[in-house]
């Protein structure tokens, strides 16, 4: 799989996790061991046409999901498993580039939504078609729910719109996304909390139609 320059033609002991040009997330840590942190890089360094591509690294960050009873994971193979599912079921998500897992390293490194913005930006434009904006996210999210996943961190932030592509909305940030129908109802609570960009009228109008993409 291609990786950053000549990163292909070295072993794992050799090559480094990425060139990390251009912090975009403050180091995080956990469990006073782990960390994560994401950085932006040109496409090219990564051999494919995207104007930047996102790379994310953990050190020893896992989660301990009850698919596998409670046997730990990393975290970043969590949201891959969330990229692909969403990728299969139509859900608009960033295109995975390269994932690998180094001893307790790991690395996902996705693309980036081109002139995109979050949804409460997207909303704001003089030229906004809100009506569609809303009816795009309602769509997303209801898909996603109806197949029995939920985000696990709904907000303005992991919402993207593209403008330009008949207001497309892609899902991104999907480390927290899992499987359980029975976290559906939190999930579109902490959507309607953590958003707050619409109007009474609008939300109404979002949940008849994520009501509708629920139902199929």
């Amino acid at each position: 799989m291609a990786g950053p320059l000549n990163l292909a033609a070295l072993s794992p002991e050799e090559a480094p996790l990425s060139r990390q040009p251009h912090l975009m997330k403050p180091l995080q840590t956990k469990d006073g061991v782990g960390f994560s942190v994401i950085h932006r890089d040109q496409g090219r360094a990564w051999n494919v046409n995207d104007e930047h591509v996102f790379v994310k690294t953990q050190y020893r960050y896992f989660c301990h999901p009850l698919s596998r009873l409670g046997l730990r994971m990393p975290m970043l193979r969590r949201e891959l498993i969330a990229l692909r599912k969403c990728h299969r079921i139509g859900i608009d998500v960033p295109r995975v580039v390269l994932y690998r897992e180094l001893g307790d390293m790991t690395e996902l490194v996705i693309s980036g939504i081109a002139a995109s913005y979050p949804l409460d930006e997207a909303l704001d434009l003089s030229a906004a078609n809100r009506n569609l904006i809303i009816e795009n996210a309602a769509r997303a999210i209801g898909s996603l729910h109806r197949h029995g996943w939920t985000h696990g961190a709904l907000g303005n932030e992991h919402i993207l719109v593209q403008p330009e592509q008949q207001c497309r909305v892609n899902l991104i940030d999907l480390e927290k996304a899992r499987p359980g129908r029975w976290r559906i109802k939190k999930d579109l609570a902490r959507f309607l909390r953590n958003s707050s960009c619409f109007s009474q009228t609008e939300t109404k109008y979002f949940l008849d139609c994520y009501l509708r993409a629920l139902a199929g």
